[in-house]
């Protein structure tokens, strides 16, 4: 019903002689600006097989009607647009357009884009409204009573071929999203050098989308969690501007988020009622084990994200300078607030009572009712660029972000784990503020004929809180070449070396976590970087350009006490393009691409530390240690044909693209030859693998995957305003993923080891469209 207001209003609007204007003395008098533009419209149809969600993925490729409008309507005075295409799909778009010239423009425009996540989705659980997912009670009660024949969810690998119960009542159902985007601008210039400047977008996104939870290591869910939310934002700015002397301009921006939903509550497919022991605390009736071997609550509950807002009023100024120097700054003030009732600390009712309370007395209550949660940022930039004269210049640039939590530390001596089990474990939230600071500078050099050279320099200063280290600092040295002016020859490059050092390591920060001591995250790890990029165009002659380009990394994670986590990544990326323009309407070109991307990590498999003197302790044993070679290659062409009235009246479009992926997982390290060989490498340590077995290492095979499409468009314009097309497309995505499962018959299977899922997954599919289409131009 909106789509078609909006549609119908905007043709209303183009069939006016004016906006605005005064009023008509005389028909005859006045010129009405003719009304220009294409209707595209015809019919597309579609055949897919395999994974058919996938293939739309962002697009709606449903049969039907083909629709693509462009109205126009130009006057000295004023210009009007609309544009609209996929008219009542799931992919619509529609755009109005309106410029007084030199005093307003407006635009407006409605735009839909899914998200197709799979059209054969399982689920035994139902939505009962709120985001409460229920599971048949009946069955509930046969798993929790463990009858005979009976399973819920296999954990070993004598069930890895028994289906669950829920298979059978498992009922299949598209799963899908959808954002739904209204947007309007107005710039109003009201004077010479003063315009006021208004936006407004409102973000609606509903549909399902799978979401992960958990009772116990051996019972993860996948639910189609329900999506209602939307998201306002709001601009408005004043700016004054004069092209010889700068600019000035003054904003608020406001942004509103609202989520229909607070929780995701669903129940637990191992029990229909809450676990009791019949013991009394703190030896029961919960089981202190529940949050690892099932025994947990009934249903669990998850937050989900929070109604909140944001505002940031911003002031942002230029001032040109003599000697073509230029200064620039924008100042910003951010204010972000949440206050969402927060849900209880459990949803079982064997912990939520006053026994249990005498033990761990600070779950009887939450600290406070709400989140109360408020975040205050400051944003700074400060640009300065010069450039005396021909043969030199110079810039920098500084930046300045402070992110301040000031919200009140929400603190507990008590939680409880996965609902099923309370600790007397003190717990504070984290505030994790970050102040950053960083400054650039560079200077540039064109003595040389046709060349600029530019040398720079960067120091980026982080101090943050919660995190493994409190300082971290990034030292890069860049340089680069550019050469302009030959019609023959460009080259391009630029060559960056980055030095990371952490300061303040808290070993604390990664030990409460169950991390190694020496272990470190990727994005504060100290490290060297140096990365580069070249791109060589040249150009013959009119008819032919060939260009080649390389970009390549690699980062060296290192640092003392180093050694778990990720410690180096080296990419790499060769591209080469061949375009060829015989004559007028008529263009060739191809291109090509090697990509390999490649990663180490180690880790130890190891059991926390037990502190039995005399005992063999794993947490210390470097026989432990495995390492992952994570290696990707990427192989990738494309190609096209442009034939515009090279036959008369008929332009004629064809491309083709191509990428292939093999992404290879290598296992290496003594932990890994241990259980190739089932061998105990370090004396006090037992064999890894059961009696009887030489191997229990099971190597991951690659994941590859190939997708290819064309497309072929053909216009014939039998008069000058009337032509017929027709339209091909046809694409293929071959894919090798073991994280998805099928069975024999090939339905997703939603009961693995471990786990009750929804199916979804990379599968492969093969679709083709076609269309014929009338065009018409007036």
């Amino acid at each position: 019903m909106r789509n078609t207001l909006m549609l119908s209003t905007a043709v209303l609007f183009l069939a006016l002689p004016g906006v605005a204007s005064a009023q008509q003395t005389s028909a005859a008098s006045v010129a009405v600006p003719a009304l220009t533009g294409t209707i595209d419209f015809g019919y597309r149809g579609s055949s897919v097989d395999g994974d058919k969600a996938r293939w739309e993925r962002y697009r709606d490729l449903r049969d039907g009607a083909h629709t693509r409008i462009d109205l126009s309507k130009e006057k000295d005075s004023y210009g009007l647009r609309f544009r609209a295409s996929n008219v009542g799909y799931h992919d619509q778009q529609y755009i109005l357009d309106y410029n007084r010239y030199g005093q307003l423009k407006f635009s407006a425009s409605w735009n839909s884009i899914p998200l197709n996540y799979s059209y054969n989705s399982m689920t035994p659980w139902k939505d009962t409204g709120n985001n409460v997912w229920t599971l048949d009670s009946a069955a509930r009660t046969q798993v929790q009573n463990k009858v005979v024949g009976v399973l819920g969810i296999g954990t070993t690998a004598a069930n890895y071929n028994q289906a669950s119960i829920y298979r059978s009542i498992a009922t299949v159902f598209p799963m899908q999203a959808r954002r739904d985007v209204m947007s309007a601008n107005l710039k109003w210039r009201f004077s010479e050098f003063t315009a006021l400047n208004l936006a407004f977008s409102s973000t609606k996104k509903t549909g399902n989308q799978p979401y992960g939870a958990s009772f116990a290591f051996s019972n993860g869910n996948e639910l189609p969690m329900t999506l209602d939310n939307r998201t306002n934002d709001l601009t408005a700015a004043l700016e004054w501007s004069d092209a010889s002397k700068g600019m000035l301009r003054v904003a608020w921006d406001a942004s509103w988020f609202n989520n229909a939903f607070t929780s995701l509550t669903w129940d637990n497919p191992l029990r229909a009622t809450d676990f009791s022991n019949g013991k009394t605390p703190p030896a029961g009736p919960y089981d202190p084990s529940g949050y690892s071997n099932g025994n947990g609550p009934a249903y669990g509950r998850l937050a989900l994200p929070p109604d909140n807002s944001l505002s940031t009023v911003s002031f942002l100024g230029l001032y040109k300078m003599p000697a073509h120097s230029t200064l620039n700054g924008q100042f910003a003030l951010t204010t972000m607030k949440q206050n969402d009732t927060l849900i209880p600390w459990t949803t079982n009712a064997n912990i939520a009572n006053a026994a249990v309370y005498a033990f761990f007395p600070d779950l009887a209550a939450l600290p406070r009712a709400t989140a109360e949660a408020e975040v205050k940022g400051v944003n700074a930039m400060l640009n300065y660029a010069t450039r005396p004269n021909k043969y030199f210049g110079f810039d920098m640039r500084y930046r300045y972000n402070d992110h301040r939590n000031v919200s009140e530390i929400f603190e507990s001596r008590n939680n409880v784990r996965f609902d099923a089990v309370p600790e007397d474990v003190f717990t504070e939230t984290e505030h994790f503020n970050i102040r950053r600071n960083t400054f650039e500078t560079g200077v540039t050099f064109t003595g040389l004929k046709n060349t600029s050279v530019k040398a720079g320099y960067i120091f980026d200063d982080v101090k943050r809180e919660g995190r493994a280290y409190s300082n971290m600092a990034d030292y890069t040295y860049r340089v680069s070449v550019d050469t302009y002016g030959n019609q023959y020859v460009m080259l391009r490059g630029i060559y960056e070396h980055t030095k990371r050092i952490g300061d303040g390591l808290s070993l604390e920060r990664i030990e409460e976590g169950g991390g190694q001591n020496a272990l470190r995250f990727f994005d504060e790890a100290d490290m060297d970087r140096n990365k580069g990029t070249t791109v060589l165009s040249f150009t013959p002659n009119s008819m032919m350009e060939v260009s080649v380009s390389f970009a390549g990394g690699k980062d060296i994670y290192k640092g003392e006490g180093h050694e778990f986590g990720l410690l180096d990544n080296v990419n790499t990326s060769w591209n080469g393009m061949f375009d060829f323009y015989p004559r007028e309407g008529v263009s060739f070109g191809i291109n090509g691409g090697y990509d390999k991307f490649s990663s180490l990590q180690r880790a130890r498999n190891a059991n926390p530390f037990s502190g039995v003197a005399g005992a063999y302790e794993s947490w210390n044993d470097p026989n432990r240690n495995w390492n992952l070679d994570n290696d990707e290659r990427v192989k990738n062409f494309g190609a096209y044909l442009d034939l515009i009235k090279a036959i008369a009246k008929t332009d004629i479009r064809f491309s083709y693209d191509y990428s292939d992926s093999d992404n290879a997982f290598v296992h290496s390290g003594p932990r890994i030859q241990a259980l190739s060989t089932n061998t105990a490498l370090t004396a006090g340590d037992s064999k890894p693998c059961a009696t009887g077995l030489t191997s229990c290492f099971e190597a991951l095979p690659h994941v590859t995957n190939t997708w290819q499409q064309m497309k072929v468009d053909l216009k014939h314009m039998f008069r000058p305003k009337i032509g017929v097309g027709l339209g091909y497309w046809y694409e293929k995505f071959e894919i090798s993923d073991f994280a998805t499962q099928n069975l024999a018959d090939g339905t997703p299977r939603i009961d693995p080891l471990g786990a009750i899922t929804t199916g979804y997954g990379n599968r492969p599919y093969k679709g083709q469209t076609g269309m014929v289409r009338l065009i018409v131009i007036f």
